[in-house]
């Protein structure tokens, strides 16, 4: 027996060390926030400051130097998801993750985002002697630094992922990436197609498409029946990938403003994920100040302010983006018909390497280009097998050599509104609207990026005609001709991705996400003749929709027969707002998604629905087709002699959302509450698998908001009762230039990806309690309550 028990001490102990060695391991792959750190090529030491949240405050006697620290903390917190963002938009994933990543990956091979990204990385980096190039490079040498001394995060391990240098081209790739953001038409372009042919336009005539509402004839498209085969945002959501969905983003002038200095608010809505979007850096070198918001892998802010400047973003979502209907000779698959002839069709071979059992294995992936851009129907299984219909896409992202990196490195060195606007005016890529104000108080939105030209004839959101040539577009405007305002008289300039006013008689087609953000800030701007930042605050966390309380009454209205039935008795005295333990919020979601679908189903049929339930589309018109009485969806085309009505279908639906509440919560209305079913979790790629899930994921949390509401904390409309929070404010960002280093912003999450950091999720019950904290940006503070890291 003491033989047994010596035995099992020593196999307690041997056990014990392990584990003990496996967390001092593990531990050691956190970030450093203290101590020593040399590097070569630093010409002098470096002073990196992190703050209680992780944040780096980086004092250097040089740009060089201060962006090679840069990349070198910034991959310490990131790597991870710089390199899945550049597998990603490479498509690169199946070789870490095996077949499963096979669709995505030619999906973005299809795309050519490489392409064009290594194009504007041929083109820029050229000039070695171009600041731009010579601090990318110092940023770039930093991350690199890290690959080569640091001790890479755990997913490194886990997934087996080589070790592999940053290249200038990895920097375009995430540029490209914030592209995806903006490919709505990918979506909502077969779907408003396959309506409008299938059932006419008087189904969509009172719809808010985005356009100036003209449906005149575009090509016909035979057996399209899966509306879901263009799916960027299925296979981002899978990869826990996070896109851009919207924003909000308001300026006052001092005369608006309580200090008699500008106030600035900007948050961004992008998909949530596991890290986080944002990365914040406050960087100080001879003659510069900045404090900035990063993306994985690029060097420069895209938001941020300094001590003379603030700008921030919010999306313009203007159509830049076509799909067209190719025409194949008969004779040559490889040949299409352009304007009056065959013209030959360009052949792209793409290899990707597959993860299997026995080590690397390859598949080969042929991607056909037009004249329009690259034939997307190989991206997906169905469509190459099934859809006899060659579709291209034309995009304005691909046609560009950006210039973005420039821009976002020329936005820290504006000083005045002139300089930043000159910036503004070469955002080329993607529509953005840039909000500005300054310590000199002016304020201004320019509405970015270049739009298409298209024929007077053209619906851009059909798909159009790829062989006439009567479609095509017909260049870019000029910025000058760019929705902008600057110093107006009402002392404000905001937005909320609303449709620009027509200008010069034109009508800028878009994707505008209209849910009432823009009418609702509005009013409550107009509450209050000055503000300060503290009342900025109920606006960014406003959680109430007129337009969704305008929709419940328009339902009570129609059905007075039903003012008895419980589920209007909530409704009644509901003003809109999407507080956690309220049942109005609950029922007012089941019961519009019931309407939408008891009417729709009919016509579309499941698969056709759900493609539609899934895009802007179909949110945006809630507003519009609810209180329709004449909409032609009320009637059931599969009732032949009875012609249903509005009525008969809020009565069906009045009756099913009681009955599946009643089935899902019980029968008291007092458990029928918002927090049960709209819940946020940030899903780290990891924590797909259920089994990690506990250790890399963030949440679930009970969150207040919804689509449609300022505080936008969207979901996919289901029938499901549980409302998985998708996307919401990626920052909040609060700025008074009476106190420009005491700005205030909260993260989602955390500043740093690696789960042993202890900023991994510091910030996540603050961020869902509405709660803020300061960007700051004096030395005495930072060095007084922070952590000091030297880089030599």
């Amino acid at each position: 027996m003491k033989r047994i028990f010596k035995i099992l001490g020593i196999l307690i102990v041997l056990i014990l060390f392990v584990a003990l060695g496996l967390w001092f391991y593990l531990k050691s792959t956190a970030p450093k926030y203290k101590g020593t750190i040399d590097l070569a090529d630093i010409t002098a030491p470096v002073e990196v400051s992190f703050d209680g949240y992780g944040i780096p405050h980086i004092y250097a006697k040089n740009a060089k130097d201060a962006f090679h620290a840069l990349g070198y903390v910034h991959a310490q917190d990131r790597l991870f998801q710089m390199e899945m963002i550049r597998r990603l938009v490479s498509g690169q994933l199946s070789e870490l993750v095996g077949p499963n990543a096979l669709k995505t990956d030619k999906l973005f091979l299809n795309l050519r985002l490489r392409d064009a990204a290594q194009r504007a990385a041929d083109k820029w980096f050229s000039n070695t002697n171009d600041p731009v190039v010579i601090e990318a490079n110092a940023y770039l040498q930093g991350i690199n630094d890290f690959i080569d001394q640091g001790k890479m995060p755990i997913e490194f391990r886990l997934l087996k992922i080589p070790k592999r240098h940053f290249k200038p081209v990895d920097i375009y790739l995430t540029l490209e990436y914030m592209t995806l953001g903006f490919t709505a038409a990918l979506k909502e372009e077969p779907v408003l197609t396959k309506i409008y042919q299938e059932l006419g336009a008087d189904y969509i005539k009172n719809w808010d498409t985005g356009t100036s509402n003209m449906f005149q004839d575009s090509v016909t498209l035979s057996q399209i029946e899966d509306l879901s085969f263009f799916a960027p945002m299925e296979a981002l959501e899978e990869m826990a990938m996070p896109l851009w969905e919207g924003s909000n983003g308001w300026v006052l002038s001092p005369k608006r403003s309580k200090s008699g200095k500008v106030l600035f608010a900007n948050d961004t809505h992008i998909g949530f994920s596991q890290p986080s979007v944002w990365y914040e850096a406050h960087m100080e070198y001879p003659g510069f100040s900045f404090y900035g918001n990063y993306l994985a892998g690029v060097p420069f802010p895209i938001i941020g302010h300094s001590r003379e400047i603030a700008y921030g973003l919010t999306i313009f979502p203007m159509d830049n983006m076509d799909l067209y209907k190719e025409k194949i000779n008969p004779e040559n698959p490889l040949q299409v018909w352009e304007n009056d002839h065959w013209a030959t069709i360009k052949t792209v071979q793409e290899i990707i390497n597959i993860k299997g059992d026995d080590g690397i294995y390859q598949d080969t992936f042929w991607v056909n280009i037009t004249r329009h851009g690259p034939i997307i129907k190989e991206a997906n299984d169905y469509v190459a097998n099934e859809v006899k219909v060659p579709v291209s896409l034309k995009w304005g992202a691909l046609e560009f050599e950006t210039r973005f990196l420039h821009c976002s490195r020329n936005f820290t060195h504006a000083t005045t509104m002139e300089e930043a606007k000159t910036v503004a005016s070469e955002l080329d890529i993607l529509g953005l609207n840039v909000l500005y104000g300054d310590a000199t108080g002016n304020i201004a939105k320019w509405s970015t990026g270049k739009i298409p030209i298209r024929p007077a004839h053209v619906n851009s959101k059909l798909i159009l005609d790829g062989a006439s040539g009567k479609d095509e577009w017909l260049g870019y405007y000029d910025f000058s001709k760019n929705p902008k305002v600057e110093n107006p008289e009402i002392g404000f300039v905001a937005s909320s991705n609303e449709a620009p006013p027509v200008i010069n008689g034109t009508f800028i087609t878009g994707y505008y996400p209209a849910e009432g953000r823009k009418p609702r800030l509005l009013k409550r701007l107009a509450e209050k003749e000055k503000w300060s930042l503290e009342a900025f605050k109920t606006i960014q966390l406003d959680n109430q929709s007129d337009v969704h309380k305008s929709i419940a009454q328009a339902i009570i209205k129609a059905v007075p027969e039903k003012e008895d039935n419980v589920i209007l008795k909530i409704l009644k005295d509901w003003d809109g707002s999407y507080q956690l333990e309220d049942a109005a919020p609950t029922v007012f979601t089941k019961l519009a998604f019931e309407i939408m679908e008891t009417s729709m189903i009919d016509e579309l049929g499941q698969a056709s629905f759900d493609a539609l339930s899934g895009v802007y589309l179909f949110k945006n018109n809630y507003q519009w087709m609810i209180p329709d009485a004449q909409s032609p969806w009320w009637d059931d085309v599969r009732t032949k002699d009875i012609k249903e009505s509005q009525k008969d279908i809020f009565a069906q639906a009045i009756d099913r959302t009681e009955k599946e509440l009643k089935t899902q919560f019980g029968d008291n209305p007092r458990d029928w509450k918002w927090r049960k079913v709209h819940q946020v979790t940030h899903i780290h790629p990891i924590g797909r698998k259920p089994s990690m899930a506990k250790y890399f994921n963030v949440g679930p949390f009970p969150i207040a908001g919804s689509n449609g509401t300022l505080n936008k904390l969207g979901f996919t409309p289901n029938s499901t009762g549980k409302y998985e929070v998708l996307n919401g404010p990626a920052l909040r960002i609060l700025l008074d230039f009476a106190d420009v280093e005491h700005s205030e912003s909260i993260n989602p999450t955390g500043q740093s990806g690696n789960v042993f950091s202890p900023h991994y999720q510091d910030q996540a019950q603050k961020y869902v309690d509405g709660v803020y904290r300061k960007q700051l940006m004096n030395p005495i503070e930072i060095r007084a309550n922070g952590s000091k890291l030297t880089i030599k």
